[in-house]
């Protein structure tokens, strides 16, 4: 139920990154650059990379709550901690 709640956030998430990102190539490959449209375009998609781990987080604290200490550290141990993506 908490991925399921979380999910059309996600996907609004990923609609708004994915117009940024269009809007970037776009400002690149434009006969004139416009730099206060690409400013924009990377602050909205900086803005929408920071939602979507915020909102990973939060999601990972909701899940991590409902589990028993024992559940907790077997999960920390199988699962290494995520660092940057790359």
């Amino acid at each position: 139920a908490i991925m399921h709640e979380a999910a059309p956030k996600r996907r609004e998430h990923d609609k708004a990154q994915r117009k940024a990102i269009e809007a970037l190539r776009a400002a690149s490959s434009a006969d004139r650059f416009d730099d206060a449209k690409a400013t924009a375009a990377a602050q909205a998609l900086g803005a929408v990379v920071a939602a979507e781990e915020l909102l990973r987080v939060r999601t990972d604290a909701q899940v991590m709550s409902l589990l028993t200490p024992q559940q907790r550290e077997q999960l920390r141990t199988e699962r290494p901690a995520r660092g940057p993506r790359q």
